[in-house]
C-alpha cells in the first residue's frame, strides 16, 4: 500500500499538507501537520 500521496505535478510529497492555519507568526498561507504525538517524556504539546 503507497502512503504517499501527489502532488498537481504528480511529484511524491514526503509529508502531508496538514490544515490550513492562520497565525501572527507566518506571512501569507501557513499549513500546520503534527508529525508526532505527544508521550510521556517529551509532552510538549499542552
Amino acid at each position: 500500500m503507497d502512503q504517499f500521496k501527489f502532488n498537481h505535478t504528480g511529484e511524491r510529497l514526503i509529508f502531508p499538507k496538514g490544515e490550513k492555519i492562520t497565525n501572527t507568526y507566518f506571512t501569507g498561507t501557513a499549513w500546520l501537520e503534527m508529525l508526532i504525538s505527544n508521550d510521556d517524556t517529551f509532552n510538549y504539546i499542552s
